[in-house]
């Protein structure tokens, strides 16, 4: 069985030892994310762990030509077959068990490099020197891949020595691992790429005529093609749509898509966290075009020790499969130093209704980038400029406690506080705070 992290398991307890049952180690396998594979009239599985074996111990190992093992969709190395070049094939010598008449599934795992330029046997139990015959052959083609992928067929030779063809008109992808399989019954013929069906027939030429071909993988009639095989079912069955949930098992990959600002003072630390996960992750940091680290380690720390620290990081989080780059800005806190806000000259001003009054606060700097806000009374006053302020005619409502804020990237200035008092009236003295650039409350006053 593929990726048989346990061949047995047992578990001790107080002076008794349980021998865990199979169904046991099937469901410990798909927590792992690992197909579990029903050996259910199971004639061969070609698995490619370490070996070109079947698995089932039904038929001779594979015998490979111009083809090696290498890593399979988990990363896993050494758990596929890699087909280098257009002449690369495994050959298994013919068996009794590979021979199917009324019922056969065929399900398996390929990824090519580029498609055909004719059309290529990838699975096949034939003869390569007489492609106009064989007992049961899938088959790519070089049809321009559209959006959906391009055709693929199964085609049996039936009893009366007719070659049956039928064929799904998309489904085909390159450069990804993808999973097809074909069930046949006697009666229907079903296509399926992953859990997708593909296409149906309804039979007429109900039996396949067995042949005494060998049983060839990878490139045998046609021109050929490079890529990677693996885990090759052949059931004496039809396989059922449950099962090809567990055996469409995909190596699981979750990009981290977030791309996180942070706003570090000198001396501060930040840690640059990439969450994305998969199977034989690795992880590089950089900031700009230069490698800071590299490894297992998906965090990486970054003291700002001078302003040459802050700026654009990224982590480029990949496998043998895929990878995905996530970003970081590290911006400078403040935007300017010794910005400041002059002292009032006058913490209380006094003025008769209708009178125009004009409160005036003054910034050392006039900046591009500063932003300014003024209160009354804790509420913002909308459309303030810089901090001038004007009551053409005041009136009750204006009185009260005034201040100006001004913001300087993360950091915000808060202003003396001045109130306005009408003459011949009592007023209400209001306590006024501001905020760090942390957003937490500061003291009251001035900055």
């Amino acid at each position: 069985m593929k990726k048989n992290l346990l061949q047995s398991i047992s578990i001790v307890f107080f002076l008794a030892t349980f021998s865990l049952n199979a169904l046991f180690i099937k469901d410990i396998q798909a927590q792992a994310g690992y197909p579990v594979i029903d050996t259910t009239k199971l004639n061969a599985h070609y698995d490619f762990s370490g070996s070109f074996r079947d698995s089932t111990g039904n038929n001779a190992a594979a015998v490979p030509h111009d083809a090696e093992l290498t890593g399979d969709r988990f990363c896993n190395p050494q758990n596929a077959v890699l087909l280098s070049n257009s002449g690369s094939y495994l050959q298994v010598d013919d068996h009794a068990s590979l021979d199917f008449t009324d019922t056969l599934s065929i399900s398996f795992w390929v990824y090519l490099d580029s498609l055909p330029e004719s059309e290529t046997r990838i699975i096949s139990k034939s003869d390569p020197a007489k492609p106009d015959s064989g007992s049961y052959w899938i088959s790519i083609y070089p049809d321009n891949q559209g959006p959906s992928g391009s055709p693929w067929s199964f085609s049996y030779t039936d009893t009366d020595g007719t070659i049956q063809t039928f064929r799904c008109e998309w489904g085909i992808i390159t450069e990804h691992w993808m999973h097809y399989t074909v069930t046949f019954d006697g009666s229907m013929l079903l296509m399926y790429m992953g859990l997708e069906p593909c296409a149906e027939f309804e039979i007429t030429t109900p039996a396949i005529q067995p042949g005494d071909d060998p049983l060839w993988f990878g490139n045998s009639v046609g021109s050929g093609i490079t890529g990677k095989l693996d885990d090759i079912l052949l059931y004496e069955r039809v396989i059922q749509i449950q099962e090809l949930e567990s055996i469409s098992t995909q190596s699981e990959f979750w990009p981290d898509n977030e791309h996180p600002v942070f706003e570090p003072e000198l001396g501060d630390t930040i840690e640059l966290v990439c969450s994305t996960s998969g199977p034989f992750m690795q992880y590089r940091f950089m900031k700009g075009s230069v490698v800071i680290q590299e490894g297992l380690d998906s965090i990486c720390t970054i003291v700002i020790e001078s302003m040459e620290d802050y700026g654009e990081y990224s982590c480029e989080a990949y496998n043998c499969l895929y990878s995905h780059t996530k970003f970081f800005e590290l911006n400078s806190c403040v935007l300017y130093d010794d910005i400041y806000i002059y002292d009032v000259a006058a913490t209380e001003i006094y003025m008769s209704e209708g009178d125009e009054v004009n409160i005036w606060f003054y910034v050392n700097s006039n900046l591009e980038g500063l932003e300014y806000e003024m209160y009354h009374n804790g509420s913002l006053i909308p459309d303030v400029f810089r901090g001038i302020y004007t009551i053409d005619s005041a009136a009750m409502a204006d009185i009260g406690a005034y201040y100006f804020v001004v913001i300087n990237g993360c950091e915000r200035l808060v202003s003396d506080t001045v109130y306005l008092i009408m003459e011949g009236s009592g007023y209400v003295e209001y306590e006024v705070a501001g905020w760090d650039w942390t957003g937490n409350i500061s003291s009251a006053g001035s900055s």
